[in-house]
């Protein structure tokens, strides 16, 4: 199960001007980040995500809405890690292994005392197009973890990738992400004692510096991301305006965390 991620744009706009002479203050504050720190500090965790896009007459066209919460007390046998999301119109998850357009998907991990192991149970509902055309899919199956692999999957909350070994990301722990573009330095900040990377009305698509080819569509961006002193995303505000489609979409990400 995948608690949709909303995008991290901090490279895909017009950043090339950027130097690597990232003030001290960030980081001393980025430096003191670590990511076997968060992992170890942290008992539980729980984290919203919400997205809604609208056409240019102001109807809405997609959404999603992910729940993520996650306790990592794996002595105890109270560890377990719970995502349940439901995605709408354009912003359906496409799920590869299956090629179905997800409508919702409902991932549970957690101790099976009779078993004496873990149970991980993945539900799942969709089309195979994203019109909802044909008949509906669903699918549920369970698997039975040892400790060692169960505690490998709850502990992908913080990453999900370590980038061929350069950096982790995909997850809640973000200053890896900032570690490895501390070049972007002049849109971080640090207020109220949180890391801040803020974007405002960012060009993106094919009127980019990068000398890539585009993809035929263009638009602009506000994004803030919130980071705490653990490396941990606090909070994500998203604003993509997409010039050519006119479609718009407004995302907000919240995280809260109980530590030991």
């Amino acid at each position: 199960m995948r608690a949709k991620p909303l995008p991290v744009l901090l490279s895909a706009f017009l950043l090339l001007s950027c130097s690597s002479g990232m003030p001290k203050e960030l980081s001393d504050y980025l430096s003191r980040c670590s990511l076997s720190e968060a992992e170890s500090s942290v008992l539980s965790g729980r984290v919203t995500y919400q997205d809604e896009a609208v056409d240019a007459d102001g109807k809405k066209v997609g959404a999603y809405d992910v729940l993520q919460e996650a306790n990592f007390d794996f002595e105890g046998k109270k560890a377990f890690r719970f995502i349940a999301g439901t995605y709408s119109g354009t912003l359906k998850l496409y799920d590869e292994s299956s090629q179905v357009y997800l409508t919702r998907e409902d991932y549970s991990l957690s101790y099976d005392e009779g078993r004496q192991c873990y149970a991980r149970t993945v539900k799942k509902e969709g089309y195979l197009a994203m019109d909802e055309s044909g008949e509906k899919v669903s699918s549920e199956e369970t698997t039975y973890l040892a400790e060692l692999p169960a505690k490998s999957e709850a502990m992908s909350f913080f990453f999900t990738s370590d980038n061929a070994g350069t950096f982790v990301s995909g997850g809640v722990y973000y200053a890896d992400f900032f570690k490895n573009h501390s070049r972007y330095y002049q849109y971080m900040s640090i207020q109220d004692g949180l890391f801040l990377y803020t974007l405002k009305n960012v060009a993106f698509g094919d009127f980019s510096a990068s000398g890539k080819a585009g993809t035929g569509e263009k638009g602009a961006v506000d994004e803030t991301i919130a980071m705490n002193e653990k490396g941990l995303l606090v909070r994500m505000d998203q604003a993509l305006r997409n010039f050519t489609t006119g479609v718009s979409s407004t995302a907000h990400v919240e995280a809260s965390y109980v530590y030991r």
